[in-house]
Parts: structure tokens; sequence; C-alpha cells
């Protein structure tokens, strides 16, 4: 699957150019697959590349632009870079408040990824505290 993305995105920058929605999608998805992949550093620069073709096609307003920064935020909470993450996801949340409606799918989500990060990052600190704790015994 990662060759035909590579190739679908090679096509894509060939023909339509890369100021192009079906472009940035395919950098969307691509960095997912990179993601299940384990490929997390490869996937991110697909994600911020996305990121910014979403912001110069349809502005920092726009839901395409959320799905990316929830995507990003994904990646950087399994990453455990929380501070990232947390932050990509409220910028998400705003987002999706104002152009779909606090009832909208893609804005439940966002809010119960930031519960998920809320409750990774209570976990890390737990296990830091019980590391610190170990090693002053």
């Amino acid at each position: 699957a990662r060759s035909l993305y590579m190739q679908a995105r090679a096509i894509w920058a060939q023909t339509i150019g890369t100021q192009h929605p079906d472009y940035a999608t395919c950098l969307n998805n691509l960095a997912g697959l990179l993601v299940a992949m384990g490929c997390g550093d490869e996937a991110e620069t697909m994600y911020l590349e996305a990121k910014k073709s979403w912001a110069e096609l349809v502005g920092e307003r726009h839901p395409n632009f959320a799905t990316v920064l929830g995507n990003l935020a994904r990646l950087y909470a399994a990453k455990g870079d929380f501070v990232k993450a947390e932050a990509l996801h409220l910028q998400a949340k705003d987002i999706q408040a104002e152009a779909l409606g606090k009832q909208h799918p893609c804005f439940v989500r966002t809010v119960a990824s930031l519960a998920e990060i809320t409750r990774m990052k209570v976990v890390a600190e737990e296990a830091r505290e019980s590391l610190k704790e170990e090693e002053e015994e």
C-alpha cells in the first residue's frame, strides 16, 4: 500500500500540482498508513505537509484543516508528546465547533480524543512517579 500511495502522490503532484485537495488528502492518507506501519517520523512529515497544504487551500478554520490537526495530535499522543497533542486537539475542537457545530460526530470524536489524552497524561505521570519512588528506595 505504501508504494501505491507514494505513486499516487507523485502522479497527483505531476498532474494537478501540490495545491489541490486530492493531493492534500493523499498526504493525509499516506501519513495514516505510515502511522500504522510504525513509521512515526515519516508520518509526521506527511501530516505537516498535509497541514500546510490544507491551510493554503481552504484556510485554518476549515474542517479539513481540523482533520489533519486531529490526526497529527493522535500521532503526538502516541509518541508521548501530550502537550503538542492537546494543543492540536483543542485547536481542532474550536474549528469543528464553529464550522460543524457541537453535535457533529467529528466534534464529538475530538472531545473524546481530548479525554483520552488526559487519561494518557495521568497514566504517564503515575508511571513516572512510581519509577521515581522505586529509584529512591
